[in-house]
């Protein structure tokens, strides 16, 4: 039996042009806990890669400043024999842990590297699970795809695949002999991702605060590789060093404003904004890849650069800089005014007129997703009208059957007019297939929705008003790739104004009732 932690592969991240391969796994690993938990992640690579005045002396110091965002820290674990290896792993799977192991590309049989001596590079790869009855483990990995396949798309994503006990022995011991040899901080650590307390960053527009609030342009580290370029050059006659900084200040960058864009939310912008945005956007990339091309070309030519070309890369690093920040302020603010403006309209016409009949109502469900005595999710998390943490705001069912159900009792009948289905953010865990019903008595059930192949996130369902005091989501499509129903928000609005049509609803099903007991 399988034993495995549940991942999104990712098919909309990124490759490791604009993050690279050891940190993409992290990203990866990190969304176990909260699907968005992978951008964030990129994001905050990107940005404290390219600006930051945090002293990274170790490379485990930058990962773990970025994950202190998300609640989460990359943990140590050190294996003194590799008989630990897989009571280790199994542990931490026990444990709802997702692991990282850094290989050795030419430990790993399915690279093209294998036992090439002269590929000293590593690699991360994501440990979730393991087989319960056989000597397997399953792992999430990019690098075994074909590599001609990235080329054409913009994501490693992180498929699933099985291997043995052995053969991840094998890796394991092929990487710690380069490891000990270069006396690296890898040899025989396994890392584990771990929950370290609530969130800082639970969704875009907390990003985006962040980043106005802690970005600054004189911690550019850009502008430091040309300070000490003088002291660099032969390093930088390197074609791999090279394109390790365009990686780093030239392919992050599309991270960033990916990600800029969703959190200012570019689509809401006038069309001559949108265009403002993707302008900047292209001219600011190509000036990056443009500057690290002529710190190439210098540095193969051997000339060093003089005071004034140095002042004048500065300058325009600098100016860039202030150029972005102000262009994000702006567009950020223009939808801040739209949104409130929007916003106090709709909600005090919505709220004047309707009310979410189901919020904190009383919730029952088939089955609930328990796997330790201190992760419990429950029927009650999807009526709380809060949806900021998986654990504590929704409800996951159990993958032992394929249909599911949630039940919502509030306490009279009430005229519904409107439901809101909050599913999960992953697109492939949101629901599928499912029908919205209503009953007076819990037993026979009215189909008042029906929906099949969904893929959307939220999901609106306007009805005609109709009265019960029972309210279910009879789930027949979990998701797209396993049975596990996931739940985020259940909601039932009805008009305030039909207080006494609730009233007499009840009152005429309590009368259906009696008669049919007569």
């Amino acid at each position: 039996m399988l034993k495995s932690l549940k991942f999104d592969i990712y098919k909309n991240g990124y490759n490791a042009s604009k993050i690279n391969c050891i940190d993409i796994p992290i990203a990866g690993a990190s969304g176990y806990y909260n699907y968005e938990n992978y951008f964030y992640y990129c994001f905050y690579y990107s940005m404290f890669t390219n600006w930051t005045n945090i002293k990274n002396d170790h490379w485990l110091t930058l990962r773990n400043e970025i994950l202190k965002k998300i609640g989460l820290t990359l943990v140590v674990n050190k294996i003194n024999a590799p008989s630990q290896l897989i009571p280790s792993i199994k542990s931490h799977i026990d444990n709802m842990q997702p692991l990282i192991l850094i290989a050795k590309y030419n430990s790993l049989f399915y690279s093209g590297s294998y036992l090439n001596m002269a590929d000293k590079g590593s690699h991360g790869i994501i440990i979730s699970g393991y087989d319960t009855e056989r000597p397997l483990i399953i792992v999430r990995e990019s690098v075994h795809i074909d590599n001609d396949l990235f080329s054409t798309v913009k994501v490693e994503a992180l498929a699933k695949f099985q291997i043995t006990d052995d053969i991840l022995l094998d890796i394991w011991n092929k990487t710690n002999t380069s490891y000990r040899e270069e006396n690296s901080p890898f040899y025989n650590t396994l890392y584990s991702i771990e929950k370290t307390g609530e969130p800082c960053i639970n969704n875009y527009k907390e990003l985006l605060d962040d980043f106005l609030n802690n970005f600054d342009p004189n911690c550019s580290k850009l502008a430091e590789v040309v300070n000490s370029f003088n002291d660099c050059i032969d390093n930088m006659k390197s074609y791999g060093s090279i394109e390790l900084l365009r990686r780093i200040f030239y392919g992050s960058i599309t991270v960033l404003f990916e990600i800029l864009a969703k959190a200012i939310r570019v689509e809401m912008l006038s069309e001559e904004n949108q265009n403002r945005f993707n302008i900047f956007t292209d001219e600011y990339k190509k000036f990056r890849y443009f500057l690290l091309s002529k710190l190439h070309a210098q540095a193969l030519r051997n000339k060093p650069l003089n005071i004034t070309q140095k002042e004048k890369f500065l300058e325009e690093i600098h100016t860039k800089d202030n150029e972005l920040i102000k262009l994000i302020k702006e567009f950020y603010s223009l939808n801040l005014e739209n949104l409130s403006q929007n916003k106090i309209v709709e909600v005090e016409a919505f709220e004047k007129e309707y009310v979410n009949y189901a919020l904190g109502a009383v919730a029952t469900a088939d089955s609930e997703y328990n796997p330790n005595p201190d992760l419990h999710y429950r029927a009650s998390q999807a009526v709380n009208g809060k949806y900021a943490m998986p654990e504590k705001d929704m409800w996951i069912s159990t993958d032992l059957e394929s249909i599911h159900w949630l039940k919502v009792d509030l306490g009279q009948a009430r005229t519904i007019n409107k439901f809101i289905i909050k599913h999960a953010q992953s697109p492939v865990n949101i629901t599928v297939d499912f029908t919205i019903q209503g009953s007076s008595d819990s037993k026979r059930w009215q189909d008042l929705v029906k929906v099949k192949g969904n893929d959307s996130n939220v999901t609106t369902h306007d009805i005609a008003p109709s009265a019960y005091r029972y309210f279910r989501l009879y789930i027949t499509g979990p998701a797209l790739n396993n049975f596990c129903a996931r739940i985020y928000g259940f909601e039932a609005w009805g008009c305030k104004q039909m207080l006494q049509e609730d009233l007499e609803s009840r009152e005429d099903n309590i009368n259906e009732q009696q008669s049919a007991i007569v």
